[in-house]
């Protein structure tokens, strides 16, 4: 049986989901994860794995990180979601809704993971 708790991550980059998964582990707090990248999958993901918290980064080539929202908040509206972002660059602020708090990791943009 998994026990802990259950991470759902939204992130184009396999090596920039294992970087975070690795952050993660870290905090040596028993989880599972599962990474997803793209809306498909993210979709089949929110329904089948049944997540305690949605990871997703903002920036995502062939989808929106809106729309990631939207659709969590549609399916399972209880649980946690948290924007993760590279970029920081202020004019991508500008683009989001105010309400959205919105926290910059510093780092590189994956090249050729």
């Amino acid at each position: 049986m998994e026990k802990g708790f259950r991470i759902l991550l939204l992130e184009a980059f396999e090596c920039s989901a294992e970087l975070i998964r690795y952050e993660l582990s870290k905090a040596e707090t028993r989880f599972t994860f599962a990474w997803v990248g793209n809306q498909e999958s993210y979709l089949r993901a929110l329904q089948e794995f049944c997540p305690d918290l949605i990871l997703a980064d903002c920036r995502l080539p062939h989808s929106d990180g809106l729309l990631a929202l939207a659709l969590a908040q549609e399916i399972c509206p209880k649980v946690p979601f948290l924007f993760l972002s590279g970029d920081m660059n202020p004019s991508t602020k500008r683009v989001w809704p105010k309400k959205i708090s919105f926290l910059s990791v510093a780092g590189q943009e994956p090249k050729n993971c």
